[in-house]
């Protein structure tokens, strides 16, 4: 399964800060972690957009589910492409506190963030007798413990 951070809205005073860059090595390091996890035959693609603006705009409330169904050409050939997405827009409340962490800090209100968005809110009803959302939310907390250990023995030596 893939994991993607595949967008993240920030207002332009996170401009003046390093958070982009800690949310792109943190894409990295998770779309490595979950590679080879499955957690639904019915779920290729984990997306998770991050919003944390003031004003921010309206994401969706609930996680979404999209799939991409067979393709057929004019001769009449069917090319199957087979996506299955699991999408979420998760907004990191409070902003000003985000803006102001250090890295490490930071990769904990975001731990936090996406944890409880997972926990709180259900998933589409396609998909949730069929995903193990006790693995993956397992999975989550596992992979932050020791993504946010091997930041602080990069980020405080």
């Amino acid at each position: 399964m893939d994991i993607v951070i595949g967008d993240f809205q920030f207002g332009i005073e996170f401009n003046k800060t390093t958070k982009r860059e800690e949310i792109v090595r943190l894409q990295a390091s998770m779309e490595e972690f979950f590679a080879k996890k499955n957690y639904s035959p019915m779920v290729e693609f984990v997306t998770i957009k991050l919003f944390c603006l003031p004003f921010c705009f309206k994401p969706h409330k609930r996680p979404m589910y999209y799939e991409v169904l067979p393709l057929k050409l004019l001769s009449g050939e069917i090319i199957e492409y087979r996506h299955l997405y699991l999408c979420t827009d998760i907004t990191i409340e409070n902003a000003e506190e985000y803006l102001n962490s250090n890295e490490v800090d930071g990769y904990r209100i975001v731990e936090k963030t996406i944890i409880d968005y997972f926990q709180n809110n259900p998933l589409p009803v396609k998909i949730r007798k069929s995903f193990n959302l006790n693995a993956f939310l397992d999975d989550l907390k596992t992979f932050f413990d020791e993504f946010i250990k091997t930041r602080e023995n990069t980020v405080y030596k």
